[in-house]
């Protein structure tokens, strides 16, 4: 967090976005379902949150080396969160409204999907000198 310059504020937004609540459960996915509304009446009570949270993410990615390779997913029932769009050569890229689970280590990735026996899609990220992966594991909530 002090590499990275991170405020209060910052420290914050990532444990309570990574946080476990009796009552909703993940709260990423509460933020996320929220964002993924695209109805500003739902994400207006996380938008400070939201906010803090993205520019917490952009401090802490400038620190990830260029080879921080990251794997992401998510379970089939996410899929109609997927806007598709097709390129120019006709490969599909995914339009992701919310933030999106991520490790370095996969075996956390899979366990945080549903766990490895779960179907899902997990896919391999690979940084650009544009696009930065951003390793907060250290002031994550997860695991509990």
């Amino acid at each position: 967090a002090q590499k990275a310059r991170l405020t209060q504020a910052e420290v914050a937004a990532i444990r309570l976005y990574t946080s476990w609540w009796e009552k909703v459960g993940r709260l990423s996915r509460v933020i996320n379902d929220a964002l993924r509304t695209r109805d500003s009446s739902v994400i207006q009570p996380w938008a400070t949150t939201v906010c803090i949270l993205t520019g917490a993410i952009i401090k802490i990615s400038e620190l990830s080396s260029i080879d921080t390779v990251v794997y992401s997913g998510m379970p089939p029932c996410y899929f109609p969160a997927l806007s598709t769009f097709c390129g120019n050569n006709a490969a599909e890229s995914f339009v992701q409204h919310g933030f999106m689970p991520s490790s370095v280590d996969p075996e956390v990735l899979a366990d945080y999907s549903g766990g490895k026996y779960t179907e899902g899609v997990a896919w391999v990220v690979i940084p650009t000198f544009s696009s930065r992966p951003a390793d907060h594991s250290s002031l994550s909530m997860y695991p509990e």
